[in-house]
């Protein structure tokens, strides 16, 4: 879906973009949560039965995990309102980047964070572990949640 929608050849017209734009402003601000956790599930889902995402959080230290939570809300706010992709959202009028982020990064990574912890426990991964390596485990699978989040809110 991402691929189709960033590299059509681009034959809308005005007019198909202003009935995206009205539809985009009708979802609201719930409905902007909504996408992002949709896609968030969508990529934690494909990454959360393999091995590697607790092996990966048993390994960093807690500065690896700030760093990464750093590096996921950097990547969530960069994909949606900075790198200039097909669909990628502006920012609401009156909005600058501190309130922008404060009002959609951070809850978007909020419920990366909800939903990467939900799919761990959906496939096992949280029983009888630890709290540091379910929190590291969670840390690493918000990446992946964190970056279809983003795509989520670019394609839809």
């Amino acid at each position: 879906m991402l691929a189709r929608k960033q590299l059509s050849a681009g034959n809308d017209s005005e007019e198909d973009d202003e009935i995206e734009e009205r539809a985009a402003r009708a979802t609201g601000y719930g409905g902007q949560l909504f996408l992002m956790m949709s896609g968030a599930l969508f990529l934690a889902f494909n990454t959360a039965p393999t091995e590697e995402m607790v092996l990966i959080g048993l390994k960093m230290t807690a500065w690896h995990s700030l760093a990464l939570i750093f590096v996921s809300l950097a990547l969530l706010h960069i994909l949606v309102f900075t790198v200039g992709f097909a669909g990628q959202e502006r920012s609401p009028e009156g909005y600058g980047l501190g309130r922008t982020f404060l009002a959609y990064t951070i809850p978007g990574y909020g419920i990366a964070m909800l939903v990467s912890f939900y799919v761990l426990w959906t496939f096992g991964r949280a029983d009888g572990s630890e709290l540091s390596v379910i929190a590291g485990a969670v840390v690493v699978l918000s990446f992946p949640a964190a970056v279809g989040a983003a795509i989520a809110r670019l394609v839809i």
